[in-house]
């Protein structure tokens, strides 16, 4: 019996993201019984060389100089931010508005602000969606995906579930 994919959208191809990648690709070694088989789809980066030599060396299906087109790909389940961390905040807002599920290199955000307004927008999310943070002592990526869906990904208090509500940008900056 084949199981289902979990199609992974990478941002970022530098240390973190290399490692990241390397978590998703082992995951299928070191946890026989996932539920979903994680597959490398798309790596976004900088620009679309960058992006496509790194897909082929990480062994990426696609790859995409536009990280919004790669948040915006509906066959994208989880996107994997591992960009330089002022730029964590609105990528990881624009997925969440895309309804992605969303993993996140630490640090979440450079200010709590940020930090809130992004919870905030994974709580207000009509869906059941997960959205971490990485770090030390925490789950990695491949641990963290081999959580089968009846027992959440709770590496900490940094995961924020989604409940029921309006557009989650919309609702994060009214709070």
């Amino acid at each position: 019996m084949t199981k289902p994919t979990l199609n992974i959208g990478l941002i970022g191809s530098g240390f973190m993201g290399q490692a990241h990648a390397d978590a998703f690709r082992r995951a299928r070694m070191l946890y026989p019984n996932l539920p979903m088989v994680p597959h490398l789809y798309c790596l976004a980066d900088a620009n679309d060389e960058l992006a496509a030599k790194a897909a082929a060396r990480f062994g990426f299906e696609t790859s995409t100089g536009d990280w919004r087109k790669m948040i915006n790909d509906p066959k994208v389940d989880v996107v994997d931010i591992t960009s330089p961390n002022h730029l964590h905040c609105e990528m990881a807002l624009a997925a969440i508005e895309a309804g992605k599920h969303v993993y996140c290199e630490k640090p979440l955000a450079v200010t709590l602000d940020d930090a809130e307004e992004m919870a905030a927008a994974a709580r207000a999310m009509p869906m059941p969606l997960k959205a971490s943070v990485s770090g030390e002592k925490k789950a990695t990526a491949s641990a963290q995906t081999a959580r089968p869906s009846a027992n959440p990904i709770r590496p900490s208090s940094s995961v924020v579930e989604a409940r029921p509500g309006a557009s989650p940008v919309a609702a994060a900056r009214s709070e």
